[in-house]
């Protein structure tokens, strides 16, 4: 596995967003000293960590950055208290008490001091485990998919409240994420990482409203992507829905792929302009919404995803119809 990745952050939170195997987690395990790079430079607050060229390389307990990993890993045999209390040890005895007891406060673990972590909630084991990184002060925030251990409830309970606690520092922070909703809400800048490498970096209204890569749209939500053929500076045919269609962007050689979010689709009985026939093969509902899948009839490699609003859905869509998938041409993403 190769990682080669070049970033900078200011205090701010930046979200590492990228599936399984995209080098996140490497990322964050170079800059905190556990994994060495082979060639590079890591710098933080002034302070190089890392260079390559004039060997530097400086362990882990002096780089003074604060890691939350995916499961906390809370010391099991110590208390609260005392699981706060070993990410401060560098301080004066005097010191200490107040520190955990300040932490305790902001994050409302009060009542829960002489637990164990098998005591403790999902929720309440994450809180522990910020308290216990934010009192040692570090120059660097970490989170390591902090909320993929808790369920829906709790992550939507807890989510907001380390946000506000986490901007309230003013430090650095690094999210690694595979969870698009997740890095949305919590970094105002996103980098896609993809193979070991990152695939494109932005704010999040850059990254989520025009992503210009395939592997970026696919993380973002977009859930109908082709790869295409140019005919003209604005229309492509599609290799696997099997037509042709009209786009705002003008077409590069660089565009291999395109692509259109579910909700953007609108399905017509009659044709229209910028549309493909389809066969309605599945229907899916949820609570609010009906997803639908639909089959290409000139084209047998690919489906076509619309998320409907289930009221108006529910009126005329049945398996086996024929409808027309429509593609507004604003809505059209040109991908490399």
């Amino acid at each position: 596995f190769t990682l080669d990745v070049a970033f900078d952050v200011g205090n701010e939170t930046m979200g590492l967003l990228g599936g399984s195997g995209s080098g996140k987690s490497m990322t964050l395990n170079c800059i905190a000293g556990i994994v060495q790079p082979d060639s590079g430079v890591i710098i933080l607050d002034g302070k190089t960590l890392f260079d390559s060229k004039n060997r530097i390389n400086l362990s882990p307990r002096l780089r003074q950055t604060g890691y939350l990993f995916q499961n906390y890993a809370l010391f099991p045999t110590m208390t609260v208290e005392k699981n706060i209390l070993s990410g401060i040890r560098h301080l004066p005895k005097s010191e200490r008490m107040a520190v955990v007891e300040r932490h305790i406060e902001l994050f409302g673990l009060q009542g829960l001091e002489q637990r164990m972590p098998a005591q403790l909630s999902g929720g309440q084991q994450q809180r522990v485990a910020l308290a216990r990184m934010l009192a040692s002060e570090p120059n660097i925030l970490m989170l390591d998919e902090p909320f993929s251990a808790l369920d829906q409830f709790l992550k939507e309970r807890t989510l907001p409240s380390i946000l506000k606690i986490i901007e309230r520092t003013g430090k650095t922070a690094l999210l690694v994420t595979h969870n698009m909703d997740e890095a949305y809400m919590f970094c105002p800048r996103i980098a896609v990482m993809s193979d070991g490498h990152i695939d494109t970096m932005g704010t999040r209204r850059e990254v989520f409203q025009n992503p210009t890569t395939k592997a970026a749209a696919r993380l973002t939500g977009v859930k109908n992507i082709t790869a295409i053929e140019k005919v003209s500076e604005n229309v492509f045919t599609s290799l696997d829905w099997g037509a042709t269609l009209h786009c705002s962007q003008n077409l590069t050689a660089g565009h291999t792929y395109a692509g259109i979010r579910a909700h953007f689709l609108k399905i017509r009985r009659d044709s229209v302009e910028n549309s493909i026939p389809c066969i309605v093969e599945q229907v899916l509902s949820t609570r609010f919404t009906k997803t639908v899948m639909l089959k290409p009839q000139n084209s047998s490699l690919g489906n076509i995803r619309i998320d409907a609003d289930k009221e108006l859905s529910e009126r005329y869509i049945e398996i086996g119809e024929n409808v027309f998938a429509e593609f507004p041409e604003d809505e059209i993403m040109l991908l490399r």
